[in-house]
């Protein structure tokens, strides 16, 4: 009898109950695994699923009841989400820098072509962007020419 149990269907996550197919890991093991030195648990060696036998063995063992587990899941939840934004947020500042760096880099060319008085200044990338917005806008007149 096979039994096939996909590493993504193994993973716990926010509302996941514990059911068969975790238990299943801990329970059946093909031959060669019986005799592995390297791995105690079925497939133990895929990806994912080191982390979720660690996250369902308590369970199993008795050593955490459902209540505690739920909220176990809940916190791994939350530190995912934190990590998830904090990376969104390193990203977000790294693009903002980027335009900061690029709004003062045109400010100075404006200056030194001599599209902006020497001696305008812009703190800070809001700023920046209406000064070159304001002065550049003023010197655009269209042209419209009549047929």
């Amino acid at each position: 009898m096979t039994l096939a149990v996909d590493a993504e269907s193994f993973l716990v996550g926010i509302g996941a109950r514990t059911c068969a197919r975790h238990a299943i890991i801990f329970c059946l093991q093909n031959q060669d695994e019986i005799a592995s030195r390297t791995a105690l648990f079925h497939r133990q060696a895929e990806p994912f699923l080191p982390q979720a036998i660690k996250d369902t063995l308590p369970y199993f063992l008795g050593a955490m009841d459902s209540r505690a587990f739920a909220i176990q899941l809940q916190l791994d939840e939350a530190r995912r989400q934190l990590r998830r934004l904090s990376k969104e947020l390193a990203s977000e500042r790294t693009a903002d820098d980027e335009v900061q760096t690029r709004a003062q880099a045109l400010i100075a060319e404006a200056k030194r072509v001599q599209l902006l008085p020497t001696d305008a200044t812009a703190t800070g990338r809001p700023a920046a962007l209406a000064l070159l917005a304001a002065e550049l806008l003023a010197e655009f007149q269209p042209r419209v020419e009549m047929l």
